[in-house]
């Protein structure tokens, strides 16, 4: 906001609708007042020119300007998901976010409550490794844009593969009788029990 051409001493105020004073410019003589206000709500704004001790003029004239710049919001990133998922390892992905300088994502076990964060991110996506297999864990990403950031995605939730389940190798029969025999094979990684 902008006063100039001033004949006498006026000074500037900013008002919200209320009537509340945000800001002032009180400046002697005939020297030109301006206000700057900064994240400023949408609403109603008043401008109110008064005198120094209420000097006013009929016929003299100044200038009033103002002007209102609307500051880009920094938004949070959408299309959470996770793809190529195996038993260790999920690439996780999102849209990218118009503004944004890079990403910040955060990912933990389901059942814990403490996350691991990975910041500086500029792409949308990350290959996640080290995992544990048949695990659930979730995840969630925020926008860094210059000079602000987003508020965390809502997280979501994947699962790591189940393991394959081998078949037994190495069969054998021994100790063999005319009424009895002793069979094996080889223990298979995993397995809970075996069907003979």
């Amino acid at each position: 906001i902008g006063l100039t051409g001033l004949p006498f001493d006026y000074d500037l105020r900013l008002l919200n609708s209320a009537g509340t004073q945000l800001a002032a410019s009180e400046n002697g003589s005939t020297t030109s007042e301006s206000i700057s206000y900064a994240n400023a709500a949408a609403g109603t704004y008043y401008i109110y020119v008064f005198g120094y001790n209420q000097v006013f003029s009929g016929t003299q004239c100044y200038a009033l300007s103002a002007s209102a710049t609307a500051v880009q919001t920094c938004g949070v990133p959408t299309s959470l998901a996770a793809g190529s998922i195996t038993t260790s390892s999920a690439s996780l992905s999102w849209a990218a976010v118009s503004g944004a300088v890079s990403y910040t994502l955060q990912w933990k076990l389901n059942r814990g409550s403490t996350w691991t964060t990975v910041s500086g991110l500029t792409g949308t996506s990350y290959a996640l490794s080290g995992l544990a297999a048949s695990t659930a864990y979730n995840f969630q990403v925020l926008t860094v844009c210059n000079g602000s950031s987003s508020a965390y995605a809502s997280p979501i939730t994947f699962t790591t593969s189940t393991p394959a389940c081998g078949v037994p190798t190495n069969l054998a029969a021994g100790s063999i009788t005319i009424s009895s025999a002793s069979l094996s094979w080889a223990a298979v990684s995993g397995a809970v029990s075996y069907t003979l």
